[in-house]
């Protein structure tokens, strides 16, 4: 079985407060923790997330 090795890169526009604190994040990582950042980064994604789906349902109303 013949296995291939992608590595692929995307490239998204990050609104201002979000792109910051994940920058955070990232810099703020120590090879002892950084098992734990994409959980971290997961977090700030989806509270991000959930604050725009907010403002969305108000602005809807």
């Amino acid at each position: 079985m013949n296995h291939a090795n992608f590595n692929v890169t995307i490239c998204v526009r990050l609104p201002e407060d979000l792109a910051q604190r994940l920058d955070k994040i990232a810099s703020n990582a120590t090879a002892f923790n950084r098992p734990t950042r994409p959980a971290v980064m997961r977090e700030a994604l989806q509270q991000f997330l959930d604050r725009h789906d907010a403002q969305v349902r108000t602005a809807e109303h």
